[in-house]
């Protein structure tokens, strides 16, 4: 699992949705307007927040975590969509490496 480290890193990953946050830990420490705008927009986008003692984020000390570090996946995952005009299904996948996209057609889903 990859992490992002710092305000501003977390709140354009939150902002921009490029990364799949997994949870986002917070010092119990930390305020600011920063902090707040990562927390209301995390909870819009249903990402978990822990409040953790500053004890917990001392252990990434070759980093400047500012009392906030999010855990992203190494992948990210996009939801399944179906278009039922068409009769398709696509899952759309994309990962450092690679970007896949698969594409069903023809077949029936009992949704």
């Amino acid at each position: 699992m990859d992490k992002i480290f710092g305000r501003n890193a977390v709140l354009e990953a939150i902002k921009s949705g490029n990364r799949t946050i997994n949870k986002i830990l917070v010092s119990k420490t930390a305020h600011g307007s920063s902090i707040s705008e990562i927390i209301k927009l995390a909870k819009m986008k249903g990402i978990v927040i822990n409040n953790v003692p500053p004890e917990k984020l001392d252990k990434f000390e070759q980093e400047s975590t500012q009392g906030v570090v999010a855990e992203v996946s190494a992948t990210n995952y996009w939801s399944i969509k179906y278009e039922h005009n068409n009769n398709h299904l696509y899952d759309y996948k994309q990962d450092a490496e690679s970007t896949a996209l698969t594409l069903f057609a023809g077949y029936k889903f009992n949704i």
